[in-house]
């Protein structure tokens, strides 16, 4: 797109006209400014409007501009008439660099076109990054590249697409440990802490004479308070989490017992007695 035919979209150009009378008695005689001011109008408005001498593109065609002068008691009128095309403006992509981020953090990507047409954004490390609209989730605490488009308009070239690449640092989570009821000595009950993170959490029990732990189920050995704390070491992708602790009653679990009575006696025999508790603790007799 080449002056003074071709003009681009929204890039504004100064009307250059001069007014000029020669001598119709002498066809060889050079032309003379008259120094007569010259106006401008847009036949095309649609297409490219003007102020004063600037003229302003408006969108891609056909821009029609006349130059005239109404003329004075010396001069008569005239006008002359310049065609100009009307081509796709250029546009760039601003993106500002991204200084990092933490996994599972999302991020809002901000760059924006010359044109202010949308800017589009792409992961060119889906394993460690992914893209919804302006948003990028990390994924892994690695390198996250990103690249931002524009692919232009009716009015508007493509513009050259521009990446981002930032570490991403490991992320933060949060145990999210759940009140334990219900307990009763010597029968187990299910803990059910969950890392934010969706990694494993481990328990370990701060009142050992109370209550123990294996896996993911504590076990009182009597009645009193268990306290459990529910922690979250981390990986590669993850820091540690805050340990969160849970405190709960222990009760006396219930018993029964179970007596069968001797069939018959006689006086001064000695009998056994074979009453039994659920519990397995001793009977006493009276």
């Amino acid at each position: 797109c080449a002056l003074p035919i071709c003009v681009q979209v929204g890039v504004p150009v100064i009307l250059t006209a001069t007014s000029q009378t020669y001598d119709l008695r002498e066809a060889s005689s050079p032309p003379v400014d008259t120094g007569l001011p010259v106006s401008y109008l847009s036949e095309s408005q649609r297409v490219c409007t003007v102020s004063g001498s600037t003229l302003v593109p408006w969108t891609v065609g056909r821009c029609l501009i006349v130059a005239y002068q109404g003329g004075t008691a010396d001069y008569r009128p005239a006008e002359a008439r310049q065609v100009l095309t009307v081509a796709r403006a250029p546009q760039t992509i601003s993106f500002p660099p991204l200084t990092s981020a933490a996994v599972s953090q999302p991020v809002t990507l901000s760059a924006t076109a010359s044109s202010w047409l949308p800017v589009t954004y792409t992961s060119g490390t889906q394993d460690v990054c992914t893209v919804s609209g302006a948003t990028v989730t990390p994924m892994k605490a690695l390198k996250c590249s990103i690249t931002a488009s524009q692919p232009g308009d009716d009015n508007h070239l493509p513009a050259k697409s521009v990446q981002r690449s930032f570490p991403v640092e490991r992320g933060p989570q949060t145990i999210s440990f759940p009140a334990v009821t219900g307990a009763t000595a010597r029968k187990p009950v299910a803990l059910s802490a969950k890392a934010s993170s969706g990694l494993p959490v481990s328990y370990t029990s701060d009142t050992p004479d109370v209550c123990t732990v294996s896996g993911t189920a504590a076990t009182a050995t009597r009645a009193g308070t268990c306290q459990i704390t529910a922690s979250q070491a981390g990986d590669k992708d993850y820091l540690p989490a805050q340990p969160e602790s849970r405190s709960f009653p222990v009760q006396k679990m219930p018993q029964t017992i179970s007596f069968t009575p001797p069939g018959g006696a006689t006086v001064e025999e000695r009998l056994t007695l074979s009453a039994k508790a659920s519990s397995g603790l001793p009977v006493s007799y009276t």
